[in-house]
């Protein structure tokens, strides 16, 4: 039995399909066979992804190459450690254990996200279904659902399957979970060309769409994974998420400073041996060097900076659903936005009336109406077909009391819209308040401008006027409905008219007005696209609605609608990967599309180095969402766009996506400055280490002094970073492209100049200290320990900017970074002169001068180092690189 997703159904005779499904029509299957092919085909239900388990996730946090060689260093500290007590024997490697373990949980929380996108796939899939089965109509669990079932639609019933249409009678279907499209589709029997795409395929009903309209008898032709939706979920499984931006460059600079600790330490011990060092001694040095070349508050900065950038982002409307996700928007430089629900409001909406008489006009568009008001927690609810809707919520707008209009003027009858006829017409007979009843009916229709036109008895000079302004409307995107009204006499009413009797009472018809209607551009969405392109954003429109009405929304808002500019997925898969290769940066609108074209256009523009962004609130937009390096769902899109998404629009406006690419470009930058913070100090205590090879001395600074440095001395400054407000003109950059590393050309000269200078200082004055001053080796270290410590604490306010000088940066606008020096200072103050922190560190108390220089003048004399170093690069850079720096290219 066949479940072929590919199979073109939709182009096949009826007669062919009943036979290859072996089904029919009035019967339907027996209960037999509708079991062996349950045991066949499975049930009518989506396949589950594979879910990674917390503990995975946890294990997972592992896999760095720097959490591997504080790993082996913790190792080794428990097998080669000093003399002494536990405290002496065990704190070094203790805490590089904790460390690991806390930024492994850090990690576990950054990754850690529930993974419901298959679930809610098969809440849309499960409902009731009406089937016909050996003989008889019957209500079943649309699981148990297989190929050849007869199934009856009606309208407001959810669609339990794919099915081609046997028959149908005003059948009309909303598809915008799988097209995008907001429209209902009109569903009618008969073929449909081959290569139509799912939005033309009108012969067609798909699972989890929505009949709003009319009746159909369909044979169930696919289900389960078979089905469109099904096809979709398998879509989303294969879409894998790629290394976010900012994972790429953690990743690289994770590299990079586990080459230089192989080389320093191969470098230790070929030259140890060489020396005759003892054993243990070349790997105390070993585990020092590791916990000075890694900083190991950086994890814990890093996500501490995403997480405040996510709550920024959420106070101006927007949910991040995945840390790095904060980050990945400041480097988005291709947004492929949805235009349903997305640039405009997803709903039909009458826009504009154009009528003399609004009064009339009003109670055709509530009366010539099929649907349905309904009153929840003291709101009306108007549920139907979306037309319907948008005419009835317009007459609710206006003060309209349908109830008391109906009161006023009770319904006889209604000739239901019919595709041949396009128009609906409403009887009703006027009743004053007393009870008296008219001696005319009134009748109210709605419908085809053209048709409503030649029923009425307008002259043909007002009819030409009237349709070049619906031609002209039809031109910029909107669906234009004539109202118009008729009176007759009582004496032609009859108690049961045939539908060709009312009919025949179609004619001679005033003409009232008409009512322009479409899913309407968001208030906000022209002025934030505007400014999202000034940010160097490339914006394309990636739609399954038909492309004149995408053209004449996006003329709207400002995309190029050339014959260059603008293509449908037909034509899209026309083109092989290299001519949409050459094109893709020409393109601005995509219409017609479905969820392969979607993944192929993001996979295009990936491969050409873009960090791309996806946005949409269907079904339809879930694979591409997860493709995408950053998925955006509205708040009012499916459970299923949410779940895959990484940043949720909670307000639906466009105006929030820039709002968080400005958020995303700060976030990068905090965490840029919080590298260099904690990175200069690496450096510095690299060099010190290092330099015992030269000097052969013991170690400056001890491991443990390190850890502390790394964690209360840089650490916390570099966590406050997380608070810094956007730098001016962050908006008027390009994106920050995903190859520049976290540390650019400026900010590692800076780190390599300011260290080497001051830690070349640092080394003399010790090796003076310890060689010629004979300082207890305590004491010369307590004083290299706060030498090394200090500077951080205030260098940090040099940091608040990587470009500009100390005297044009506002230094007391983050209170949390003033926070942090006084408690780093304050910590400072206790491990030199509390007795409990001199045993744990191994320090003891400094003198007066000592502890001026080591706490006032030397952290002063590397500020001096780091403003004449961005002194030096803003008088050596081109303006333009330091206007544009951490920039990307076009795209």
């Amino acid at each position: 039995m066949p479940n072929n997703p590919k199979r073109a159904w939709h182009s096949l005779e009826l007669t062919q399909i009943l036979e290859i499904v072996k089904a029919d029509t009035k019967l339907g299957l027996t209960d037999t066979e509708v079991t062996r092919r349950l045991v066949e085909l499975g049930p009518n239900e989506l396949p589950k992804g594979k879910q990674k388990s917390a503990v995975a996730m946890f294990f997972g946090q592992f896999a760095s190459p720097l959490v591997w060689i504080l790993l082996v260093a913790a190792v080794l500290g428990l097998v080669f450690h000093e003399p002494g007590g536990f405290v002496e024997k065990y704190a070094d490697p203790i805490i590089i254990l904790i460390v690991v373990v806390i930024n492994a949980f850090i990690g576990l929380f950054q990754e850690y996200r529930a993974s419901r996108i298959f679930e809610k796939l098969k809440e849309i899939v499960r409902v009731e279904a009406l089937v016909t089965r050996g003989g008889k109509t019957i209500r079943v669990d649309s699981v148990n659902l297989v190929p050849g079932d007869i199934i009856l639609i009606k309208g407001g019933n959810k669609i339990p399957a794919d099915a081609r249409l046997v028959s149908s009678a005003n059948l009309e279907v909303n598809e915008a979970l799988l097209t995008g499209e907001s429209k209902a589709t009109k569903k009618l029997p008969g073929l449909a060309n081959e290569k139509a795409l799912v939005g033309d395929r009108t012969n067609m009903v798909f699972t989890g769409t929505v009949a709003t309209r009319g009746e159909g008898l369909a044979v169930v032709v696919a289900t389960g994974a078979g089905t469109e939706i099904g096809q979709i979920s398998a879509l989303t499984l294969a879409a894998t998420e790629e290394q976010s931006p900012l994972q790429i460059r953690v990743s690289k600079l994770g590299r990079f400073l586990t080459e230089i600790f192989i080389v320093i330490s191969f470098a230790i011990f070929v030259i140890g041996l060489a020396e005759g060092d003892p054993f243990i001694e070349m790997v105390q040095t070993t585990v020092a060097m590791a916990v000075a070349a890694i900083p190991e508050g950086l994890p814990a900065a890093i996500s501490i900076i995403l997480a405040v950038s996510s709550q920024k982002i959420l106070g101006r409307k927007g949910l991040v659903r995945k840390l790095v996700a904060a980050e990945t928007l400041g480097s988005t430089s291709v947004v492929c936005t949805d235009k349903t629900g997305t640039l405009t409001y997803g709903q039909m909406r009458v826009e504009e009336i154009i009528t003399t008489n609004n009064a009339q006009a009003m109670l055709a568009l509530a009366l010539a109406n099929e649907a349905v008001i309904e009153e929840k927690n003291g709101k009306s609810i108007v549920t139907g077909e979306a037309t319907d809707k948008a005419k009835m919520e317009k007459f609710l707008a206006s003060g309209g009391d349908l109830k008391k209009t109906l009161l006023e003027m009770p319904r006889l009858a209604t000739l239901p819209f019919e595709e041949s006829r396009k128009y609906l017409a409403s009887f009703h007979l006027p009743t004053d308040e007393a009870g008296q009843k008219a001696a005319q009916i009134q009748i109210f229709v709605t419908g085809a401008p053209e048709q409503i036109l030649a029923c009425s008895t307008l002259p043909e000079t007002e009819k030409a006027k009237i349709r070049e302004t619906y031609e002209n409307l039809a031109k910029r995107g909107f669906r234009l409905i004539a109202m118009a009204s008729r009176q007759i006499e009582m004496s032609k009413y009859r108690e049961r008219w045939t539908i060709e009797e009312m009919a025949a009472q179609i004619n001679s018809l005033t003409y009232l007005g008409l009512a322009a209607i479409r899913d309407p551009i968001r208030e906000d969405v022209k002025n934030t696209l505007e400014i999202t392109r000034r940010a160097g954003v490339k914006i394309l429109m990636v739609t399954g609605d038909h492309i004149l009405t995408a053209k004449a929304i996006g003329l709207e808002l400002g995309f190029q609608t050339s014959n260059e500019a603008v293509i449908t997925g037909e034509q899209l898969d026309a083109l092989s990967d290299k001519e949409l290769a050459k094109r893709i940066t020409k393109l601005e609108i995509i219409a017609r599309v479905n969820p392969e074209h979607k993944m192929r256009v993001i996979t295009a523009f990936q491969k050409r180095g873009a960090v791309v962004a996806m946005t949409g609130d269907g079904v339809n937009d879930a694979p591409a969402l997860k493709a995408a390096d950053i998925g955006v769902s509205v708040g009012s899109g499916t459970d299923v766009a949410k779940e895959a998404s990484d940043l949720i629009l909670l307000d639906d406006s466009f105006s929030t996506m820039t709002a968080a690419i400005q958020e995303g470009r700060t976030g990068f930058s905090n965490i840029r400055k919080a590298t260099v913070t904690v990175m200069s100090n690496a450096l510095t205590e690299i060099i010190l280490i290092t330099s015992t090879l030269i000097t052969h001395t013991p170690f400056p600074v001890t491991a443990i002094q390190i850890l502390w440095v790394n964690i209360a001395e840089d650490g916390l400054p570099a966590l406050a970073m997380a608070f810094e407000p956007p730098e001016k003109g962050v908006m008027n950059a390009k994106p920050n492209s995903p190859q520049e590393p976290i540390l650019d050309r400026q900010s590692k000269t800076l780190i390599f100049v300011v260290s080497l200078i001051s830690d070349l200082t640092l080394v003399g004055i010790f090796f003076y200290l310890y060689k010629f001053l004979h300082w207890d080796l305590v004491k010369a270290q307590s004083f290299v320990f706060v030498a090394t410590a200090t500077p951080t604490l205030i260098n940090i306010f040099a940091f608040k900017s990587l470009q500009a000088p100390l005297t044009k940066i506002k230094l007391f606008n983050n209170k949390f970074l003033l926070v942090s020096v006084a408690v780093g200072f304050a910590l400072m103050i206790a491990a030199i002169y509390v007795p409990f922190f001199n045993r744990f560190l191994k320090t003891t108390p400094l003198g007066l001068w000592p502890a001026f220089f080591c706490f006032i003048a030397f952290p002063f004399y590397k500020l001096g180092l780091v403003e004449l170093s961005k002194w030096w690069y803003r008088h050596n850079t081109p303006k333009s690189s330091i206007l544009l720096a951490n920039s990307g290219r076009n795209i």
